[in-house]
């Protein structure tokens, strides 16, 4: 059959039924089955039954409740589900006493098809009715740069036939820990009926700790953690589930990069096994750069900053100057490349003409050379840098940072110098 179908309601056309298939007589039973879209449309129903009467009946669940992207786009099998906790932005479900603030009531919501006082379950499957505000939403512009990384992404956020973004829980609260524990208890069951029909080829799972764990214990799926922290892998019914940390949270570049690479990879090759020794063996240079962040956090900020400010006399003895006086931080190295010594506690080199971002093919002059030159001094290539070092890697007093990097500096120039020589 063309149209994907559904073991939902099992209904018998015929009980038995002969087929002559090479000379042999085979016996099949035929079943009718709901579309794709009529399950969900029965899943929305009860889901909304559910969540309606919880919010009439059990204490602190007056809450409003809807799903993400619009569930009558979507087509078979989307290619990604990516599912966190619940959604963020809190609000009731009824109206409280005196006031007209419930979801119910709400002129946007009832424009996108509440009617008669209650959610149904069409509405339900329309999503959220502020949707079209994501491009705003610091989660979602994270997930954007972490999905780059993956070479099928291209354009797969902007087709909601192509993927689904909903909630293990789809009550509203600003925060995940002012769900009551009702809602724990009844209403994750639904998100798995949901993820039943849809059967994606893959599970993202923003928030490792709730929305991972979470659909872990509902569907028996052994958790394995890849990365401490930061990225955790399991099966369930042969679909992976990953489990990141949630966007909404801040990451660094650092931390960006490493998961965007991983997932990239392991999505392109899900009939591999994955194993915390073979990602984090793959992936260590990722690694260490996201440890050399968190680990230069630890040195104050007030130390950064007098070791920005207290080397630019010490490179003027070198010969070398600040070229940019609107970013005092920026400098001039042999073969007009622009050496950064920032107060965020790193040292960086990229060329002065930098543009666009760093790829594997050479878009600079001697970029490989460059990037293979930095790296036999612990410099970690990224897509904006030839090479980044951390304040870490010097010392841990000013003067032991600034004494190491004018010594390195001083070294680079007369190796860049020889490197660069066609072009000086």
């Amino acid at each position: 059959m063309d149209e994907f179908q559904l073991l939902i309601c099992i209904k018998y056309k015929k009980s038995l039924c002969n087929f002559v298939v090479d000379g042999s007589i085979h016996k099949y039973i035929f079943v009718t089955v709901m579309s794709l879209k009529d399950g969900l449309k029965a899943w929305a129903a009860r889901t909304v039954g559910l969540y309606h009467n919880l919010a009439m009946t059990e204490k602190d669940c007056n809450l409003a409740f809807y799903t993400q992207t619009n569930l009558t786009e979507v087509e078979k099998y989307p290619e990604l589900l990516v599912l966190a906790i619940n959604p963020g932005s809190g609000g009731p479900y009824f109206s409280e006493s005196g006031k007209n603030n419930g979801q119910v009531d709400n002129k946007i919501w009832k424009e996108w098809g509440i009617r008669d006082g209650h959610m149904d379950g069409d509405t339900l499957l329309k999503g959220n009715a502020f949707w079209w505000e994501r491009e705003k939403w610091h989660l979602w512009k994270r997930l954007r740069i972490i999905l780059s990384h993956w070479k099928e992404h291209v354009s797969l956020l902007d087709d909601e036939h192509r993927f689904v973004f909903t909630n293990m829980i789809l009550f509203n609260t600003s925060k995940a820990k002012g769900l009551p524990k009702v809602a724990f208890e009844k209403c994750p069951q639904s998100t798995i009926e949901l993820i039943k029909l849809l059967q994606p080829r893959r599970i993202l799972c923003l928030g490792r700790k709730d929305c991972f764990q979470l659909l872990c214990k509902h569907t028996g799926v052994l958790p394995t953690e890849l990365i401490p922290s930061e990225l955790s892998y399991g099966r369930w019914n042969n679909i992976p589930v990953y489990g990141i940390p949630h966007t909404s949270k801040r990451y660094s570049y650092e931390e960006m990069n490493l998961i965007g690479k991983c997932l990239g990879y392991m999505f392109e090759h899900e009939g591999e096994m994955f194993t915390s020794d073979n990602i984090q063996k793959r992936f260590i240079t990722e690694i260490e750069q996201w440890k050399g962040r968190k680990s230069n956090s630890s040195l104050s900020a007030k130390l950064s900053v007098e070791v920005s400010k207290g080397i630019t006399s010490r490179l003027l003895e070198l010969g070398i100057e600040n070229y940019d006086t609107k970013h005092p931080e920026r400098f001039l190295l042999p073969g007009d490349l622009n050496l950064s010594v920032a107060k965020q506690g790193y040292v960086a080199i990229r060329h002065k003409s930098y543009s666009q971002q760093y790829t594997n093919e050479s878009t600079y002059y001697y970029q490989q050379e460059l990037i293979a030159l930095l790296e036999k001094y612990q410099y970690a290539p990224s897509r904006v840098w030839l090479g980044q070092k951390y304040f870490k890697k010097y010392g841990y007093t000013v003067q032991e940072v600034i004494d190491g990097i004018v010594g390195e500096v001083k070294e680079l120039c007369m190796e860049i110098s020889v490197l660069v020589r066609p072009l000086v």
